[in-house]
C-alpha cells in the first residue's frame, strides 16, 4: 500500500458538515444583519486550489480588520441556468461545494438564490439593493478576471471604481499557477477528460470525487467471479476520460478501495443495461442496490480495450485489481 497517496485520497471524504453557518437567502429572507463585512463572491465549483488562494487572503484580510469574513456563493452553479442540462460539467455537487466551503474558516457562507432576475442585476444593485439588506461591503476579494452583471459585462476596473466612491476597498488577486498555467476549473475539466488525473486532483487539492446511486447493471461481472456495483451519476457530474482507474469508494460510512471502469467496454457494446461508471469495491460483497454512494478517483491506471476471449478479460480485470490493491489496500481505510 501507498500510505502518503491513500491519505492524500482520504481528503475527498473529510469535507462531512460545515464549520460556519450557511445562510441561504432569496427576495423573502429575513436574516440578521451582519453589519461591515469582508467578503468573496464566486460560484467557486471545484472549490479548487485558486479559489483557495484568493479565500485564504479574504479570511486573513477580515481577521487582521476585526470584521466578519463572509463567502458569497449561489446556490446553484449559474451554468445550470445558462446551459443545458447535458452541457453542464460540475466538479462538485450544489451540497458539497457549500460544505467545503464552510471548512475554510470563514465567519459565514451566504448562499444567494440564483434566478434569472438575479442574472440582469448591475453590479451596483447587487452590491446594494442585494447584498447590501444583509451586510454592508467593507472589502472585497476576488480574482482579476471576476466579471458580474448582466452577461458578465462588468470587469474589474468597474467594480474598484463602484468601490472608492463607497469606502469599499476591492482587492484584485493575480491568478493562482500550477507548472505555468492558471488553476482553474475549466483547466480541471480538461485534465479530465484527458485521462490527465494527476494533474487535475493536483489541482483540486484531493482527488476527483463524484455522487451516484447503485443500479441494476448487466450482471457479467459476477458470472466472471468479479461481481461489480454500477453507479448512476447525480446529473450534471463531470465523467472523466473512459478508462480504468483505482479509487476509493464511501459506501455509508465506510470507505473501501475500488478498480473503477468509466465507459462502455468495448466487449460490451452491444448489450443492454450499460453503466459508464462500475466499481469492483475491494473487501465487500453486501448488497447496496439503491444506496448512495461518493466515489474518488485516485489513480489512472489504462485506457478501455477490447478483450479476445473471457480469459483475457479476466487475466486484465484481475491485474487491475492487484494495482488497485497494490496503491490503496484490499479492506476498509479509517477516516482519520
Amino acid at each position: 500500500m501507498n500510505q502518503e497517496l491513500i491519505d492524500h485520497a482520504l481528503k475527498a471524504f473529510s469535507f462531512t458538515k460545515g464549520l460556519s453557518p450557511i445562510v441561504f437567502m432569496n427576495d423573502e429572507s429575513k436574516h440578521e444583519y451582519i453589519g461591515d463585512a469582508v467578503v468573496s463572491i464566486g460560484a467557486f465549483d471545484g472549490v479548487h486550489l485558486g479559489h483557495q488562494f484568493i479565500l485564504e487572503h479574504m479570511i486573513e484580510s477580515a481577521h487582521k480588520a476585526n470584521l466578519p469574513a463572509v463567502i458569497v456563493t449561489f446556490n446553484v452553479d449559474p451554468d445550470e441556468y445558462f446551459r443545458n442540462s447535458d452541457q453542464v460539467m460540475k466538479l462538485v455537487s450544489n451540497r458539497t461545494r457549500h460544505v467545503m466551503l464552510a471548512n475554510l474558516g470563514a465567519d459565514y457562507i451566504v448562499s444567494v438564490k440564483f434566478t434569472p432576475e438575479l442574472a440582469q442585476l448591475s453590479h451596483k444593485e447587487f452590491f446594494e439593493d442585494y447584498l447590501g439588506r444583509f451586510m454592508s461591503l467593507r472589502q472585497i476579494h476576488v480574482g482579476n478576471d471576476f466579471k458580474l452583471g448582466k452577461a458578465r459585462s462588468e470587469d474589474i476596473n468597474t467594480i474598484k471604481a463602484w468601490g472608492e466612491a463607497r469606502s469599499c476597498e476591492v482587492f484584485a488577486y493575480d491568478l493562482l499557477t500550477k507548472s505555468g498555467e492558471v488553476v482553474s476549473s475549466s483547466r480541471i475539466r480538461e485534465a479530465l477528460l484527458d485521462a490527465r488525473l494527476d494533474e487535475a486532483n493536483s489541482l483540486l487539492g484531493r482527488p476527483y470525487t463524484v455522487i451516484g446511486t447503485v443500479i441494476h447493471g448487466r450482471g457479467a461481472g459476477r458470472t466472471f467471479g468479479l461481481p461489480t456495483a454500477n453507479i448512476s451519476l447525480d446529473q450534471g457530474f463531470l465523467f472523466p476520460a473512459d478508462g480504468v482507474y483505482a479509487g476509493l469508494v464511501q459506501v455509508d460510512e465506510e470507505i473501501y478501495p475500488t478498480a473503477i471502469n468509466v465507459g462502455i467496454p468495448p466487449t460490451f457494446q452491444d448489450e443492454e443495461k450499460l453503466a459508464r461508471l462500475e466499481l469492483y469495491i475491494l473487501g465487500f460483497d453486501d448488497d447496496i442496490y439503491g444506496h448512495i454512494v461518493k466515489v474518488a478517483f485516485v489513480n489512472y491506471i489504462r485506457p478501455l480495450v477490447t478483450f479476445e476471449n473471457k480469459e483475457e478479460l479476466i487475466r486484465i480485470i484481475t491485474q487491475d485489481i492487484e494495482i488497485t490493491k497494490d496503491l490503496l489496500g484490499a479492506h476498509a481505510l479509517d477516516l482519520m
